[in-house]
């Protein structure tokens, strides 16, 4: 059985710019997520945290 280390990330965002209208709402983003790996997105009301996760997930266009 092959190590986490030796498998591709789930998830690669390189330079990602999220928001709406094309106006982006967060500064750009880069992340690597590995296999195994937990993560917690934090942060205030209105702070960008659920349009991040429906960018990443797909349900809505990156702006960059």
């Amino acid at each position: 059985m092959a190590n986490a280390e030796d498998r591709p990330p789930l998830l690669r965002a390189v330079e990602l710019r999220v928001g709406y209208d094309k106006r982006g709402i967060l500064p750009p983003i880069t992340a690597t997520i590995a296999p195994g790996e937990l993560w917690a997105v934090i942060g205030p009301n209105g702070a960008g945290k659920s349009t991040l996760l429906r960018t990443l997930l797909g349900l809505q266009p990156p702006v960059a």
